[in-house]
């Protein structure tokens, strides 16, 4: 299972290390090596360590974690850059003077 609920990322190039925790049959933690899976690596990628990393700018990637053929549930990973929004208001200033 991994332990994350799922990861926004507001840029490309950061990371975040997920972990996940192998329970056995009785729900006793295990230590098994697990393998990563990301269904989209050029948006968000996952080593082998588990570090997620947003490769492009905007996009989304479902990751797995999997250990003995057994899979996750997937976490849900999105890159999206803050949207930025300029309004320019052109201001008139008018004084008594324009008036006489």
């Amino acid at each position: 299972m991994i332990e994350q609920t799922g990861l926004l990322f507001t840029q490309a190039e950061q990371t975040r290390q997920l972990t996940a925790r192998v329970l056995d049959a009785d729900g006793a933690v295990v230590s098994r090596a697990v393998t990563w899976t990301a269904s989209d690596p050029l948006d968000i990628a996952v080593d082998a360590t588990g570090l997620a990393r947003a490769v492009s700018g905007s996009g989304s990637s479902q990751i797995m974690a999997e250990v003995d053929g057994v899979r996750s549930a997937p976490l849900l990973a999105v890159v999206r850059s803050p949207s930025l929004t300029v309004k320019v208001h052109q201001v008139i200033s008018i004084t008594k003077a324009a008036y006489r």
